[in-house]
């Protein structure tokens, strides 16, 4: 139900488990094994990647031949590590709720709407079971009577490993100094308390951020510059709407019930629940303390509410639905602290969780019979044309890069800027040289996975919001639909002279 269902199906069926995001991942890990260094288009250097993900992935590569073995091999890692991470939090909570409520909130991680995005072989089982790893650090400090440099330096690691798996993971180590300055204080040797605690995530981030600057030019990931970049392009509505818009379980079921004419009533009714159950928690927040105090539970529902707010209001509808991990663990424990506190629901919700967790594999079996009616899907079978029709050498340009980078064989130049280097983000993304980048760099074709007209390489092309760039009438003017290509919607490849004139 993580992925372990996916490995017993054909090649194609198994390779539209994932996510293209996931792809990117993937080919920098491929080129890193290889001594390729930290490159997407294997020209260009980039750190465009959470860290620790980055690194778990390269050893698969070292020791799995091939394309398609390594995926299997991901979504096996991935599936043990949500193991471990979901029999930890079972532990944790099966002396703090009732069995039958402890047992349901690991599994609404798998069945809750929503949560099918966390397992496509992204970083979120790495930050889940680290993130509940801290968790059970920080309540064997707590609980301890006394407590020694090694405890506080443990929890400290966890923080640090933590900030790694995905950087907004950085939160917990506030929390943790907000909830013990009690006990560091009573501590025999408070600072020695307070250093060891410290010194593991000072070690960390000034490595890792020493690292960026000097191998990739910033402090921060591309992509994370990049989505703040596209934010501050929004307009003033849009950042409202993206701002009112929280992403919630109850929000992705109602998408999913309601398309069409009906999709703005989805939205408006998310929004209403959505802020009710916010306005009846703080009516009653003083039983909801009580209830999360009596879990022990303060120490994730506040690390997990910090990074839900600070994504939310700094990437807002730029955030993958992969990343929502805070919400889904936050949106199951409230679950689960609540039936614990009402006679016979945590039965109810347990088995409401199973059915919704069992669910996953006939969905995911219609998903694998229609593979090539999704994205990457559409994206593997014209990766597959590249390589099969195009030379060795050429450069292919597009914006959704990852299956075709994976797949096609060939040099693929990323166009959103997510795993570019910063020569790209200042020269392109925030001084539009679109054509004097793109010609330098020796693109032969534009590709993208849409219909067979003119109007999705616009789009491409006006990614970013570029609608009267130089590139994108330069480009329109100059493309040429491949005529040996397959027809139809969902391929398109296009060849670029760009030493004929402008029209």
């Amino acid at each position: 139900m993580t992925g372990w269902p996916a490995l017993l199906a054909g090649d194609h069926e198994f390779i539209v488990s994932f996510t293209d995001d996931t792809f990117y991942y993937l080919v920098v890990a491929r080129h890193v094994a290889r001594g390729d260094g930290f490159t997407f288009d294997g020209l260009h250097p980039t750190n465009g990647f959470q860290p620790l993900w980055l690194f778990a992935l390269v050893p698969i590569f070292w020791l799995v031949p091939g394309e398609v073995p390594p995926l299997r091999a991901l979504i096996a890692v991935q599936s043990i590590l949500f193991g471990v991470g979901a029999l930890l939090l079972w532990k944790i909570l099966r002396s703090r709720l009732p069995p039958a409520s402890a047992a349901a909130v690991p599994l609404l991680l798998i069945g809750l709407p929503g949560t099918s995005a966390l397992w496509l072989g992204m970083e979120s089982a790495l930050f889940f079971v680290l993130l509940i790893a801290t968790w059970a650090a920080w309540l064997r400090l707590e609980t301890r009577g006394t407590t020694s440099p090694a405890d506080w330096a443990l929890l400290g690691g966890c923080c640090a490993l933590l900030f790694l798996a995905r950087l907004e993971g950085g939160a917990a180590l506030p929390v943790v100094l907000l909830l013990a300055y009690r006990r560091i204080r009573s501590a025999p040797r408070p600072l020695a308390a307070l250093a060891s605690l410290l010194a593991p995530a000072a070690i960390v981030w000034s490595a890792y951020l020493t690292w960026n600057i000097f191998a990739f030019g910033t402090w921060l990931p591309i992509s994370g510059v990049v989505k703040t970049l596209w934010v501050s392009r929004q307009t003033l509505s849009e950042r409202l709407l993206s701002l009112i818009d929280f992403p919630w379980a109850g929000g992705f079921l109602l998408e999913r019930a309601f398309t069409g004419r009906l999709a703005a009533f989805a939205m408006v009714v998310s929004w209403l629940l959505f802020f009710g159950a916010a306005a009846a928690a703080l009516y009653y927040r003083k039983a909801v303390m009580r209830a999360v105090r009596e879990a022990d539970a303060l120490f994730v529902v506040l690390t997990c509410a910090i990074i839900a707010l600070v994504d939310h209001v700094v990437v807002g509808a730029y955030l993958a639905e992969w990343a929502l991990i805070p919400i889904q663990l936050l949106t199951a424990m409230a679950i689960g602290l609540a039936a614990g506190r009402v006679r016979h629901a945590g039965a109810a919700v347990l088995v409401i969780a199973l059915l919704l967790s069992a669910a996953r594999i006939p969905a995911h079996a219609r998903k694998a019979e229609r593979w090539d009616h999704s994205f990457t899907g559409r994206s593997l079978i014209l990766a597959e044309w590249i390589r099969d029709h195009t030379p060795p050498g050429a450069r292919v340009a597009t914006v959704f890069a990852g299956v075709l980078g994976y797949f096609s064989g060939r040099t693929v130049i990323n166009l959103d800027g997510l795993v570019n280097s910063v020569d790209y983000y200042e020269r392109v993304l925030r001084g539009d040289e679109w054509e004097s980048y793109l010609s330098a760099e020796g693109i032969d074709h534009l590709a993208h996975v849409g219909c067979a007209d003119r109007e999705p390489v616009l789009r491409m092309l006006d990614y970013f919001g570029k609608q009267s760039s130089d590139i994108g009438q330069y480009a329109l003017a100059h493309l040429e639909r491949d005529p040996s290509q397959p027809e139809g919607c969902g391929l398109l490849l296009f060849t670029v002279d760009w030493n004929r004139d402008g029209a």
